[in-house]
This record gives structure tokens, sequence and C-alpha cells, in this order.
């Protein structure tokens, strides 16, 4: 069974990013710079999971400090470029479909599924490995 590795999880640092046991009221601080990454570390081994999107959610609607928007809508007004496939199965397919733009275009899509909480690695370890924000009320 995959385990979440904390290189990925950091990648949510200053985001806000939630973190519940299943079973359990999620934690009232949120994962956040003030934590080291050793204690984060420790929460991850005790069966804490982060609340996430899976990239399927990309077109659909979400809410982030209060505002609702479909992020693909939002990803596409960065450049004229940008052209996805109907369905993108894990981040590879995010930069096979983005064609001939600029680096930090790509790093701002990137900075902001973070900030939005999508899960951008492998999809198939999605429901083992963190939370369905979607899926939550």
């Amino acid at each position: 069974m995959k385990t979440l590795e904390l290189n990925k999880l950091k990648n949510y640092l200053g985001t806000g990013l939630v973190i519940q046991r299943e079973g359990l009221n999620p934690l009232t601080t949120d994962l956040d710079l003030e934590l080291d990454l050793s204690a984060i570390e420790m929460m991850i081994h005790g069966g804490y999971k982060p609340h996430l999107y899976p990239l399927s959610m990309l077109t659909e609607e979400i809410t982030v400090d209060g505002e609702t928007f479909v992020p693909i809508e939002k990803i596409k007004k960065i450049d004229s470029a940008f052209c996805f496939d109907e369905v993108i199965r894990d981040f590879d397919d995010l930069f096979f479909s983005y064609q001939q733009t600029a680096f930090s275009d790509v790093f701002w899509v990137v900075q902001k599924l973070f900030e939005w909480h999508f899960w951008i690695f492998d999809q198939e370890d999605f429901g083992t490995l963190v939370i369905d924000k979607s899926k939550i009320n």
C-alpha cells in the first residue's frame, strides 16, 4: 500500500490545506507554514490525509476563498496557447496538452493547482492517499 510522501504534501504548505484523520473531525489548524515538517510527517504516519480535489474537478465549479469558479476556465485565460483534451487523466496530460507557451505560464498553472488544492500527482493513488474535497459538505 502506498503512503503519502512528505515531499508531495509540502507543495501545499501555506495554502490553508486542511488535513483529517478518517472518522475524526478535520484539524482546526490548517496545514500551514507554522507547522514544521517533522510535525507534518508525524501526522501523515498517524493516518491524517489532506482534503484535495482530483484533476477531474478542473471542469467543475469549486469555491476557493469565497469565490466560485471553474478552474479550467481561469487557466485557459492566461494564454491563448492552452489546448486541453476533454479529460485530463494526470499531471503529465496537463503538460502534453499545453502547447508553445512560456515557462512562467506553466509555473503559474502549477502554483494555482496547489493553491486551489488539486492533487496533481498520480490519480490512481488519489482515493488511498487523500480525502476527496469535492465530496465534503
